[in-house]
Parts: structure tokens; sequence; C-alpha cells
């Protein structure tokens, strides 16, 4: 349990240290929006990490039926999730922005 909260605390931290650094310096970046920013990656890299790291006999299962859709390339994926992710932020911004500009 220690651990865990070390971890959490920490994460936590350089999370709000980071977020902040970026809040100051992108103006249509709230605070929220990075830690959903951090919080989408953790869960990206979680979530990925879990998917690629499966027993032997799972790979085995995937292998002898050629369910290679569940063979996951971990870097790949979570680059492109985040990727698209951020440009959906981007897109939803702009919108926000333009509407913001009209009134």
């Amino acid at each position: 349990m220690k651990t865990a909260l070390s971890f959490k605390l920490d994460f936590h931290n350089s999370m709000m240290m980071i977020a902040n650094i970026i809040v100051e310096r992108v103006d249509c970046i709230t605070l929220d929006d990075c830690k959903n920013i951090f919080m989408t990656q953790h869960a990206l890299i979680v979530g990925y990490r879990n998917m690629t790291n499966v027993p032997e006999v799972v790979k085995q299962v995937l292998e002898d039926h050629d369910l290679n859709d569940f063979k996951i390339d971990f870097k790949q994926n979570v680059l492109k999730a985040m990727e698209l992710y951020l440009d959906g932020l981007y897109i939803e911004k702009s919108k926000e922005l333009r509407s913001d500009d009209t009134l």
C-alpha cells in the first residue's frame, strides 16, 4: 500500500508541475485539460501494457488459432492513440476559440 501511495503521489506531483507549465504557455489549455491528458495517457499505457503482457498460454492460443488481431504493438498503438486524442482535443479547443471570437 505504501508503494502504491508513493507512486500515485509522485505521479500527481509530476503531473501538476508539468500541467502548470503547459497552462502558463498555452492559452487554450486549462489545468483540467492537462490533467485529463495525463490521465488518458496513463490509461492508454496501462491498458496497452496489460494487452501486451499476456501469459504464455494466451500467446500460444493466439498463435494456434491465428488470432493476430489480438497481437498489439505497444509503442505504436499507444503513440497513435495519444496522437488521435490530442488531435481531437485540438479540434475541440479550436471550435471553442472560434465560437468565442464570434461572440
